[in-house]
């Protein structure tokens, strides 16, 4: 069995779509034990292979739902759905929350999914992040360090003895 696996989603040259990569860096700054890290970029339908056999996954996205900008969001896939559609911006038309359904569909999920997104205000090719989305940066990073903590206490707790 693998352990738990964080990704991140986007694409920084696009605007606030480099969220998901500016919290996987400032994980990787701060806790470089933090679990499996791993860029997906634009590749959502990779995310199916990527979480296969994987007790947890947290993925970092950015959203394009009309809320402030840098308004974080966390959601337990087995408490709801993702919004579809301009939910997730993607050059390619098939986002996160479009990869989520489908491998809910197919019986592809990980065991516990968690979904850390940020509204975003600005998705332009050669833009960085807008300041309010690189102001959730930090706040984020650490409430996925306190997700990864439970989930990995979680999982210790239940695995059985050696």
């Amino acid at each position: 069995m693998t352990g738990g696996l964080v990704i991140a989603l986007g694409n920084p040259a696009r605007g606030d779509d480099g969220f998901g990569p500016a919290v996987l860096d400032a994980l990787r700054k701060t806790s470089p034990t933090a679990g499996d890290l791993h860029r997906a970029g634009d590749d959502a339908l990779a995310l199916l292979d990527l979480w296969a056999d994987r007790p947890w996954v947290i993925a970092i996205d950015a959203a394009d739902t009309g809320a402030t900008p840098g308004t974080h969001r966390r959601l337990d896939v087995a408490d709801g759905f993702l919004p579809a559609g301009p939910a997730r911006v993607s050059s390619h038309g098939f986002g996160l929350a479009e990869a989520v359904e489908l491998g809910r569909r197919l019986g592809r999920l990980p065991r516990r999914l968690i979904v850390h997104s940020a509204a975003g205000a600005c998705f332009a090719a050669g833009a960085g992040l807008s300041p309010a989305v690189a102001a959730a940066v930090p706040s984020t990073a650490e409430a996925v360090r306190r997700d990864i903590a439970a989930l990995e206490t979680t999982a210790a707790a239940a695995a059985p003895d050696a």
